[in-house]
């Protein structure tokens, strides 16, 4: 007989697949009813039972009839809709499926998102998957490319090869009016082209969509209030998804019904009971537990959850130990028998959400623990560890609570102290996506979590995460970001000004999507400091808020406020915007003013209160004309066209050599203005 090793142990995904037959019956019927309206199997079932496991067994079985993704929702850059569209178009993709609007539509509201990026193969996700922006980029030959939805169906007109994938992108009226959307509504229309693009490609080869653990995107103790939206994306998806199968593997049932009635007849329910008794037995023999007495002891405790079963088989359950009477002890009693070092790197790792080997080394060295690669691949073959990415690995939520609890809160905040440097040195690489996934951008989203749960970050610590997300392309990173702060702020009494933190973020999201409602509604008035930056930051994003609103004389009243109360870098951002608005209200001469003390060529003074504003808002101005108009110092640099055509023309004649203050520092000419326009300024003017 070949000598072989002692250590036999299967991670969980690969051990052997007992039972589960009225599940597997579930699911081939399911398969067979697709086609004409969305289909959902809700498969329902207790942590530990077994659904992860179960999930990949089906789509095993499938695979070679249908086309599939698994969407893993315990990773938390997938819980954000952007990065998990992304996700799952890329699986889909290398099985041969193309997604030319959906790409295109992504790449808009990428732009959307981030508008001082450009659109490059280091800075947007799975451009090396995608075939439409991949000759797009290739075409523009060094060029850069900005992402607005007519500039990019041009490019792809030019592009294309094919003439039938060249006149479906130019006849499509969704990717036409992309830049007349909101916000809001251009990330609908992204996921209704994800959808278009997936049916039109599965006329021949329907297809199978695996999404587990659904109740880490809605935590029961969230399912109302705040975060009852958060999963409003995923139910637009599947909704769309007619022409496949969606199984859902949750703790809980969905209870999507309460939200429209229809989904009763989407959503089949099945149980996911524990194995039956001879299922047990069979895997425990599998397992190398040999001796009766403990196999049927064994079987009899773990009430037929797998999980408790690979738990007992990892830690090689003899007849001695046979006595086990409850689950929980079958959990105590796997620590008492691995050895002390590796029970400490679990214990700490159990700290990070998602780990690798680069995260296991770093915390390995801090606390003197073994590092080598058999010690890595040693913990990672544990049942309780599974897949969270291309490289990563996660810890089953039940095991990771359990090894949590064994460690004090000062080891805690050393831990996240660690892992916060490892994940701050990873934010500053070079940029580079991973499954469709921007790796600077969950970066920065991680270091701050573990910024936040070492409590060694403060608020401004976390906008200026936020700020360095954004910056490097990661408007889901930000979202995420706003979502852990959230629930921490939610789950003990933090600081005020994590608080106001959270409260800012919300705010500028909300800013960014155009909703006006949720702005106010988180500023209903501006009763705190603005002396600090988050302070200031919020009153910005109030004002926007009610800019966006219609409500110019407040906004402008707050943006003055900020201007005349602030000393920081936020003051220059409201005084910029008051300029704007006044010169948007015709208010030329203050805005001239204001803009020449915020850009450094007059006095720092204090602003004007606000005037009451004109009714209706004059027609606007190119931004060419604007930046001409400001350069030249005649303060016509809002967006609109004052409504006095002597300057109308000024405006928009070319600019003169000399005029510029910054260029030759000559001072600006005195443009001779009109009876009228010299009346209208007069207008409700304050000295």
């Amino acid at each position: 007989m070949p000598l072989e090793p002692r250590f036999r142990r299967v991670a969980a995904l690969h051990r052997r697949f007992v039972d589960r037959e009225p599940v597997l019956a579930a699911f081939f019927h399911e398969l067979d009813q697709i086609g004409g309206s969305p289909r959902v199997l809700n498969l329902v079932g207790v942590g530990g039972i077994g659904k992860s496991r179960l999930l990949q067994e089906l789509k095993d079985r499938c695979s070679s009839t249908h086309r599939t993704a698994t969407l893993d929702l315990q990773v938390p850059a997938m819980r954000q809709q952007e990065d998990a569209l992304a996700v799952v178009r890329v699986e889909f993709g290398r099985q041969g499926m193309k997604f030319d609007r959906f790409d295109i539509a992504y790449a808009v509201l990428w732009q959307r998102l981030h508008p001082h990026l450009r659109l490059s193969r280091n800075e947007l996700p799975f451009v090396s998957e995608s075939e439409a922006l991949t000759q797009i980029l290739d075409g523009a030959a060094g060029l850069p490319v900005f992402g607005t939805g007519v500039g990019l169906v041009k490019l792809v007109e030019k592009a294309t090869t094919g003439a039938r994938r060249r006149r479906r992108i130019k006849v499509d009226e969704t990717l036409r009016s992309l830049d007349e959307l909101t916000n809001v509504e251009l990330a609908d229309a992204v996921t209704y082209l994800f959808a278009e693009d997936l049916r039109e490609a599965s006329t021949e080869k329907p297809f199978v969509l695996f999404i587990d653990a659904y109740e880490a995107l809605v935590p029961t103790r969230l399912r109302s209030g705040r975060a009852a939206g958060t999963d409003v994306w995923l139910r637009d998806l599947v909704a769309q998804l007619d022409r496949g199968l969606t199984v859902v593997a949750s703790r809980e049932r969905l209870g999507w019904d309460v939200h429209d009635e229809a989904w009763n007849e989407a959503i089949h329910e099945h149980l996911v009971d524990g194995l039956p008794m001879q299922a047990r037995l069979d895997l425990l023999t599998e397992g190398g537990v040999t001796d009766h007495a403990a196999r049927h002891a064994i079987a009899v405790a773990s009430q037929g959850l797998p999980f408790y079963l690979h738990l007992a088989v990892d830690t090689r359950t003899t007849a001695r130990q046979r006595t086990v009477v409850s689950s929980e002890e079958i959990l105590h009693r796997f620590i008492d028998h691995v050895a002390n070092e590796e029970i400490r790197t679990l214990e700490l790792l159990s700290v990070a959400r998602v780990f690798d080997y680069e995260i296991f080394q770093a915390v390995a060295d801090a606390f003197d623990l073994p590092r080598h690669r058999m010690a890595w691949e040693s913990l990672t073959a544990y049942s309780f560890v599974y897949p969270a990415g291309a490289h990563g690995q996660r810890l089953h939520q039940l095991m990771r609570a359990a090894l949590l609890q064994r460690l004090s809160e000062p080891a805690i905040r050393d831990v996240q102290t660690i892992l916060r440097a490892v994940w701050d040195a990873r934010a500053r690489r070079e940029h580079e996506t991973e499954n469709g996934l921007a790796t600077r951008a969950r970066a920065v989203r991680e270091a701050a979590y573990c910024g936040l749960h070492s409590g060694s970050l403060s608020g401004m610590g976390i906008l200026g995460y936020a700020d360095r997300a954004l910056a490097c392309g990661g408007k889901q990173a930000v979202d995420g970001m706003l979502r852990d702060l959230q629930e921490y702020v939610d789950s003990r009494a933090a600081e005020a000004d994590l608080s106001q933190a959270a409260r800012c973020l919300e705010a500028e999201a909300a800013v960014v999507l155009g909703d006006a409602t949720t702005a106010v509604g988180l500023t209903p008035s501006i009763d705190w400091s603005l002396r600090d930056t988050i302070g200031a930051r919020l009153a910005i994003a109030a004002a926007h808020g009610r800019r966006i609103a219609g409500d110019t004389a407040k906004a402008i009243e707050v943006f003055t406020t900020v201007w005349n109360s602030h000393d920081g870098p936020v003051r220059h951002r409201a005084g910029f915007c008051v300029a704007d608005l006044d010169m948007s209200q015709g208010s030329l001469q203050d805005s001239s003013r204001s803009y020449r003390s915020v850009g450094g060529r007059g006095p720092q003074r204090r602003l004007p209160p606000a005037r009451r504003c004109r009714p209706a808002p004059a027609p606007r101005l190119p931004l060419r004309a604007r930046l001409r108009c400001l350069a030249a110092g005649t303060g016509h640099g809002s967006r609109a066209v004052p409504s006095c055509g002597h300057h109308r023309r000024a405006c928009q004649r070319p600019h003169q050599p000399g005029r510029n203050p910054r260029l030759d520092g000559s001072s600006p000419g005195r443009e001779r203005r009109s009876p009228s326009h010299r009346s209208s300024n007069r207008t409700g003017r304050v000295p």
